[in-house]
């Protein structure tokens, strides 16, 4: 199983963003989250990974589909990486994207 480091950012974002008065559970969720990312390959963001998010979005805006950056990065660094599964609860975006087989959960 894989992420990316895109999507490591976007879990400690929603961590983060916590109420400050739940000071006790966000360390504890950290803990948690640092787990799970260290039985998980995590795919940097790479310069490759970079050249293929250029590619997917120029393609997206030609054909009048945008979608958010974060998901093209994701994107660009699983078509880089070989990947071509994608399971996502977000599906509607990256079905959107040639070559990407999407599962939703």
């Amino acid at each position: 199983m894989y992420t990316s480091e895109v999507n490591a950012f976007e879990l400690y974002s929603g961590l983060y963003g916590m109420p400050i008065q739940q000071d006790s559970k966000i360390r504890k969720r950290q803990l948690e989250l640092e787990q799970i990312l260290a039985q998980t390959e995590v795919l940097p963001f790479t310069r490759l990974a970079a050249i293929e998010a250029g590619r997917v979005l120029a393609s997206l805006k030609k054909r009048g589909h945008p979608i958010g950056i974060r998901d093209v990065m994701i994107a660009g660094v699983a078509i880089s990486s070989g990947v071509t599964r994608i399971l996502t609860n977000n599906q509607r975006h990256f079905e959107k994207i040639d070559g990407l087989i999407v599962e939703s959960y």
